[in-house]
């Protein structure tokens, strides 16, 4: 009866202990973090983006989590926000709406707002003229154009704006998970007149497409210089807690040169020094906000 004993009271023992090890094992949070696109796109197969980047600098700071990076669409990513938890989406520009179901980091990337690209079939002495165009205007004084934009990515609120205005035989938009490849091509092709792009997306991808065109572009009226990117999280308090974590690792990153390096190595060389002026400018605005 000793003995029996003995061995129950020992079994009990291991198991404890070996449950221990296991939640010890197990410590790290685990969280689902999407990036929206396409596993297969030429973008971001061939270097790491100014995104991914800073991405890595966050989460070589935060070992305290289990992170499984997914890639989908942005429905399917903002579908499971709704359904899961512990599910976050990188590389998001805040809306009104996104803000209803999401909490979000500050700015996790700066980019360059967008531009107004034209085809190369488009007659030069027009592109002249609409470079000097508000952008309600264009249409306006040419309303054979046509437009190209994703019609699932976000541009910012005030592009958005003039986006709703336009009429339907305007505009041409496509909804993909690699559409930015597929507009530039066929705005290069000639399948529309203008499109509206990023400038880090632009450059990149249009010297893959065609690097033999050189194609004319123009800032857009009533854009601000600066657009940001988030990290978005499903709320719930531990949400909460990471993005509290990641905001005060992002409000070291700013003034750090790598985080700075990391955004110049996708825009072009020409934008260098404006895009660090308006960094820096948003930085001491913030500091006079703290």
């Amino acid at each position: 009866m000793r003995l029996r004993k003995y061995l129950t009271l020992l079994f009990i023992f291991i198991s404890v202990q070996s449950i221990a090890e296991m939640k010890m094992n197990n410590s790290k949070l685990p969280f689902t973090i999407y990036s929206i696109g396409n596993a297969e796109s030429i973008f971001n197969a061939t270097e790491k983006t100014t995104e991914e980047l800073v991405f890595q600098m966050i989460f070589e700071q935060l070992p305290e989590y289990d992170v499984v990076l997914e890639i989908a669409s942005f429905d399917t990513a903002y579908n499971h926000i709704e359904a899961s938890k512990n599910i976050c989406i990188r590389n998001l520009i805040k809306t009104a709406e996104r803000q209803k179901s999401l909490i979000f980091s500050k700015p996790q990337s700066f980019l360059l707002s967008p531009r107004l690209y034209f085809s190369p079939y488009v007659d030069a002495q027009i592109i002249s003229k609409i470079k000097h165009l508000p952008f309600n205007e264009i249409f306006k004084h040419y309303p054979s154009l046509s437009i190209g934009f994703e019609s699932n990515r976000a541009y910012g609120t005030q592009l958005q704006k003039h986006f709703s205005q336009l009429e339907d035989a305007n505009v041409f938009t496509r909804i993909d998970s690699n559409g930015e490849n597929l507009m530039i091509a066929m705005l290069l092709k000639g399948r529309f007149d203008m499109l509206v792009e990023y400038p880090y997306v632009f450059d990149y991808k249009a010297k893959i497409i065609n690097p033999e065109l050189s194609v004319q572009h123009t800032s857009i009226s009533d854009v601000a210089p600066l657009i940001f990117t988030h990290i978005a999280c499903n709320k719930s308090d531990d949400s909460a807690k990471l993005i509290k974590k990641i905001n005060a690792i992002l409000a070291s990153l700013y003034f750090q040169q790598q985080y700075i390096d990391s955004h110049l190595k996708l825009i072009n060389q020409t934008s260098h020094s404006l895009f660090i002026k308006l960094l820096k400018q948003y930085i001491n605005n913030m500091q006079n906000r703290n």
